[in-house]
């Protein structure tokens, strides 16, 4: 007896570190074993924009549905029997193996889940600051899991993306509070709409009273036009940000949209650092200056991308942009309306034409704890937020006559900023000629100075003048200066024709007398003087004014 009592506790003692193991490799159900279901609050909840998911909540249950396939979520507490081949939630750890999902991810604050990722999917200073991720999971997302890159890619719409929320919270029983994280969304994207909205009201409703947006995209490999991927997608975009939207397909629809254009965004896809404005002008055939383009204003033409942070040479829009719809927004908005919120620093979009740099993200800008910091904390637009008005090409002036179709840089639109190449090059030639101004007047100063013999007289009557020789007196060595350091300016003669060389001058004797002979000696001695010291020859005065009145 004592043998199988012996036994008996030897296996009770078993059993209790392996449930003590259990409970520490398995985490702990977040939900309430009795009362209501966990997704009670979020039964019969219906996608407002998303077309390539469907989900179904009931208490304890969320079926996803992508097209053909069929994922049954049910919660941890559900006390009924687990559905052959259901996922329990929320889920110990995922792994991330495509675009796109791993913001999504970090918007619901489960960064922490992430057990493996794909490489150069970590575009993000907080993903990019996590330890490797190494490990296996239950969940997927990705080639050979759930490949959903694809269908989020294809939605129609900025908010249509951002629903692909639901979809992953799911995963983690909505802990990270999707429905209330997409309530906020909607309403910055709201506001923004009805701004725009408000605009359009005011100025009558036509096209014409909207900046137009021709919508491109390059084949990198054959550098020719191509038709953006989603036209539709961006056609939605621009229209919410305020724009009228043309979307160019190849060279020839190019050619004829550019003409009315007051702004280019190009939406080539991959992220090719050596795309500058350079090449988008050898592949668009056009040029800085070229002339009938609204939107060509030199250094200022408003030729925009989307690829403005990137981390590791990897572009952070093309991972991020759809887990964002109202900071996309924005930030397209920003482009064409620049006093709508003064406050707000573009995040994505970059000018090609006036030489913005790129915004590098690095692992050392993630906050403690960790969290996905957005511009204005995702506020955009209130009630205090400025009336939209568009302020580019067309509308940059006031008067809403076209203005910089030459290409001038003389007046910019009031959306640009920073220095360009054009600015910094006038700056440096209205220094040229200011500093050449300076150096005209003060040649003039000292010849004129000469002339009322301040760098020496000789004695003798009223009508004899002449330069002591060797040349003294600090007005001489200015007059030195001068001529030798600017001697490429060509002075024009003051009031004198038959003039004779300065060294005649030089060689006048300083007699008492009324004119006297000149000197040989002297002019030898003083021409002497003037070689040795670096001075040129200088037009003189009237043979007159020597003391020769005849």
């Amino acid at each position: 007896m004592r043998i199988k009592a012996a036994a008996i506790a030897v296996l009770t003692t078993a059993c209790a570190v392996v449930a003590q193991n259990s409970t520490t490799t398995t985490p702990a159900c977040p939900f309430a074993k009795d009362g209501k279901g966990p997704f009670e609050a979020l039964t019969g909840t219906v996608l407002l924009h998303a077309k390539n998911f469907n989900i179904q909540i009931t208490p304890y249950t969320a079926i996803l549905t992508l097209g053909s396939k069929t994922l049954v979520l049910e919660a941890c507490s559900f006390a009924g029997a687990v559905t052959p081949g259901a996922i329990v939630v929320p889920v110990a750890s995922v792994s991330v193996m495509q675009d796109t999902v791993l913001p999504f991810i970090e918007s619901l604050g489960q960064l922490s889940k992430v057990a493996s990722i794909g490489k150069n999917l970590s575009t993000t200073a907080c993903s990019m600051a996590a330890q490797p991720f190494t490990a296996t999971a239950p969940v997927v997302f990705g080639p050979g899991g759930n490949d959903v890159a694809g269908l989020i890619a294809t939605e129609k719409s900025p908010l249509a993306m951002g629903e692909w929320l639901l979809f992953f919270d799911a995963f983690f029983g909505f802990q990270g509070g999707a429905p209330d994280k997409l309530k906020d969304i909607g309403a910055q994207y709201s506001c923004i709409q009805n701004q725009v909205a408000a605009y359009k009201s005011s100025s009558g409703q036509t096209s014409n009273n909207l900046p137009v947006v021709v919508i491109s995209a390059t084949d990198l490999s054959s550098n020719k036009i191509v038709t953006p991927a989603n036209a539709e997608f961006w056609r939605t975009l621009l229209r919410d940000a305020g724009a009228s939207p043309q979307v160019a397909s190849d060279g020839n629809t190019w050619a004829q949209m550019a003409k009315t254009a007051d702004a280019v965004l190009d939406v080539t896809n991959g992220n090719d650092v050596t795309y500058n404005f350079q090449k988008w002008q050898s592949v668009y055939n056009l040029t800085a200056t070229s002339t009938g383009y609204p939107f060509i204003r030199g250094f200022s033409s408003q030729v925009w991308r989307l690829d403005k942070r990137t981390a590791d040479e990897q572009d952070d829009f093309a991972q991020s942009f759809a887990s964002q719809p109202a900071l996309l927004l924005m930030d397209v908005l920003s482009i064409f309306s620049t006093s709508f919120n003064p406050q707000y620093k573009q995040y994505w979009v970059k000018s090609l034409a006036n030489g913005d740099i790129y915004t590098q993200v690095t692992a050392a800008s993630c906050p403690n704890p960790p969290s996905l910091v957005l511009p204005l904390n995702g506020k955009y637009c209130d009630a205090n937020t400025n009336k939209y008005a568009p302020t580019i090409g067309r509308f940059s002036n006031p008067t809403g006559k076209p203005t910089g179709a030459t290409g001038s840089v003389i007046n910019p639109s009031a959306g640009d900023s920073g220095w360009g190449a054009g600015q910094i090059a006038g700056v440096i030639i209205l220094a040229l000629v200011v500093f050449a101004l300076f150096a005209f007047c003060a040649l003039i100063y000292a010849r004129r100075a000469q002339r009322k013999g301040e760098f020496g007289r000789g004695g003798g009557s009223s009508g004899s003048r002449g330069v002591s020789a060797p040349f003294n007196g600090a007005g001489m060595n200015s007059l030195r200066e001068a001529v030798q350091k600017r001697r490429w300016f060509k002075m024009a003669e003051e009031e004198e024709a038959d003039d004779v060389p300065l060294t005649q001058l030089v060689g006048q004797p300083a007699t008492g007398g009324g004119g006297g002979a000149r000197s040989q000696a002297g002019s030898e001695g003083n021409r002497a003087w003037q070689m040795e010291h670096g001075m040129p020859m200088f037009p003189a005065e009237r043979g007159s004014r020597n003391g020769n009145s005849g």
